[in-house]
């Protein structure tokens, strides 16, 4: 997984395991969870279930890249603050797409398609 998680215009590597999101502060070494961007930022248990299919994009058009998670046909989508806020008002809760656009078993896939 790859993102723009800092806003410094370069993407940088993340990891999702079993629900937890481990995303690299630019510098592409491991330095631990702690205070992000001087050490890497770690989501345990905020954002995805352990089954969940992870995704990562620019959801708010801001430059800077948000996780997400499809999981049976739904798109859970952080609104930039990397945690839950539960679905509701975009962008001061996050995007949840219910049944909307894929069904479950599909590749989640996030794109700039008409850029």
């Amino acid at each position: 997984m790859a993102g723009e998680w800092i806003g410094n215009g370069t993407s940088a590597v993340g990891v999702f395991r079993k629900g937890t999101w481990y995303l690299d502060n630019g510098n592409f070494q491991w330095d631990g969870c702690g205070s992000f961007p001087n050490q890497d930022l770690c989501l345990v248990n905020s954002f995805g279930a352990p089954s969940d299919k992870p995704v990562a994009g620019d959801w708010t058009g801001n430059g800077t890249s948000a996780v997400g998670v499809f999981r049976n046909g739904t798109w859970y989508l952080d609104n930039g603050n990397f945690q839950w806020d539960g679905c509701g008002s975009f962008p001061n809760q996050d995007l949840c797409l219910i049944n909307t656009f894929g069904a479950p078993g599909d590749l989640p896939v996030a794109g700039a398609w008409g850029s």
